[in-house]
């Protein structure tokens, strides 16, 4: 036998100790043993995974509500949840337009919701930077003419608001602020207050904390898109 090859003969011993090589070769195979020499080796086929589908749902896709219709379902809101709470008391609006500032579209609406407000609002007085109430007029109609314009500065529109309410005599007014800024904690304690917030993120903590009740507009508006069937592209 070769080393590291295969066997290819042995020895066979006979009785008078002498050794005889015979080639394994030349023997003859048993029927067994050619049929396990003849059978292949095991084939280990790998379990096939099929893989899982995820099939998305399908989603009708929504549009941006049309020009013209969030700022009448913001009002339908405002119709069922009154801004200004029961009482006796004048009916007193302040506008910081200056807080209102969107896109196009939901400028538009905002404008809408002002001037509508205005209508029903005993005494209103709408004031912002000369870029904001030129953006404003046009979608106010005719209570456009009276708000105040006023130069770059901080808390100048504030101040203009604040006076006005303060030329304002009357017990019990029921106030309606838009805006976010705290100097308007002046306001309390002359009477019911409604602070209507453009952002809560942006809100004065101060002004929540004295304020009879906080709006939140952003919140309204889509109240008014879901009750469109709308989505909100921030227009």
């Amino acid at each position: 036998m070769g080393l590291g090859g295969a066997r290819t003969s042995v020895a066979l011993a006979h009785d008078d100790d002498e050794l005889e090589w015979v080639d394994l070769r030349l023997v003859p195979v048993s029927t067994s043993a050619r049929q396990r020499r003849s059978q292949p080796s095991a084939t280990v086929t790998p379990r096939t995974v099929t893989p899982q589908t995820v099939t998305p749902q399908t989603v009708t896709p929504q549009t941006p509500p049309a020009p013209g219709e969030l700022g009448p379902a913001m009002i339908a809101w405002l119709r069922r949840h009154p801004l200004w709470v029961r009482g006796t008391g004048p009916r007193l609006l302040l506008v910081d337009l200056d807080n209102l500032r969107a896109g196009p579209a939901r400028w538009q609406a905002r404008m809408e919701v002002v001037a509508w407000l205005a209508r029903i609002a005993d005494h209103t007085v709408l004031a912002g930077q000369h870029g904001a109430v030129a953006r404003a007029r046009p979608h106010l109609g005719a209570i456009g003419d009276q708000a105040h314009a006023v130069d770059d500065g901080s808390d100048l529109a504030d101040h203009v608001l604040l006076d006005a309410a303060d030329a304002i005599v009357a017990a019990a007014a029921r106030t309606v602020v838009i805006s976010n800024d705290g100097i308007f904690i002046r306001l309390a304690g002359r009477g019911p207050l409604t602070v209507v917030s453009p952002g809560l993120d942006a809100l004065s903590d101060k002004l929540r904390v004295v304020a009879s009740r906080v709006v939140d507009l952003t919140a309204v508006e889509e109240s008014a898109l879901e009750s469109l069937g709308r989505v909100d592209e921030r227009g």
